[in-house]
């Protein structure tokens, strides 16, 4: 591609426009090949608007909006085969179930059993990790260590027909990272980047009225799982329902698939990691309410 050709498309004022004229070019230089387009995090901005600005989401979900302009663009290629493959990964389907005129040839793969792997590790991909990053001897006992980890980062399901529980590979890598070098625990077997989810939790909470909101807490917190069905569409054009957080949590890894009887399911805090966050919103919540200072310093 020459110099001229990218300026022309960088000069572009939207993806939606950057991508349809990056194809005009290839038709024109008649290009034969297939393009395998992979989007990382389409969700990025989604729970940030739903929070604080739902009427600039609704906007650029619109027909007119930049967003669902730039996937009607990458669906009239995927007609045309210039694109031949797609694939998506985000947090919550909010973002392209808002938008299902101008985008409905993709596959919804969330629940299927087939790909929940692809979501986190396996037990035996974390016993791989520890034989094969760290020494075996005396300086650390595998059983403990491994039961450790099951406690803080294991226990997520993102399909009821999914037999196994996932650990969190951001927590696996950052502890193991920092254990083979002292082979001690750390008072926190946490990072900053989790612990500071909890304000995901407020964000996605503060969607219901208050009473509904402490009722949801209060079920998760006080009995340890919550019983909802699950909503595969959302609608932006109307309020945020119970069921809807609840959902939400579930899509951002802060409740797990337990069961399902009679297409409802039962959600469960996956581990003592995301209990904690659960916690240190509850202690948020109170100290801006009741003007407390519940902090142990």
């Amino acid at each position: 591609m020459s110099e001229a050709d990218f300026n022309e498309i960088t000069g572009e004022t939207t993806a939606g426009a950057i991508l349809e004229s990056f194809s005009q070019k290839l038709k024109l230089k008649d290009f034969r090949g297939k393009i395998f387009l992979l989007i990382d995090e389409y969700d990025h901005f989604t729970n940030e608007l739903i929070s604080f600005d739902q009427e600039h989401f609704r906007e650029i979900v619109s027909r007119n909006g930049w967003v669902r302009k730039f996937y009607e663009v990458v669906k009239q290629l995927m007609a045309e085969g210039i694109i031949d493959r797609f694939f998506a990964t985000g947090v919550t389907p909010v973002t392209l179930d808002s938008m299902t005129s101008g985008f409905n040839v993709a596959q919804n793969i969330t629940l299927d059993h087939k790909f929940h792997s692809l979501t986190g590790f396996t037990e035996s991909e974390v016993v791989k990790l520890i034989s094969e990053t760290m020494p075996a001897g005396e300086q650390f006992d595998p059983l403990e260590l491994l039961n450790n980890l099951r406690s803080w980062y294991n226990g997520s399901r993102f399909s009821p027909s999914a037999e196994e529980k996932l650990y969190n590979p951001q927590m696996i890598l950052s502890f193991l990272r920092e254990f083979r070098d002292t082979y001690t625990y750390s008072g926190m077997m946490s990072d900053i980047n989790v612990t500071s989810d909890w304000k995901k939790i407020d964000n996605i909470i503060s969607q219901l009225p208050p009473g509904t909101a402490e009722s949801v807490i209060d079920q998760v917190l006080n009995n340890d799982y919550i019983t909802d069905s699950l909503t595969l569409l959302y609608n932006p054009e109307t309020p945020f329902t119970k069921t809807d957080v609840i959902s939400l949590l579930f899509y951002n890894g802060l409740l797990s698939i337990d069961g399902i009887t009679a297409g409802f399911y039962k959600y469960v805090i996956p581990n003592y990691l995301i209990r904690q966050l659960y916690w240190e919103f509850f202690r948020n919540r109170m100290e801006r309410e009741k003007n407390l200072d519940l902090s142990s310093n």
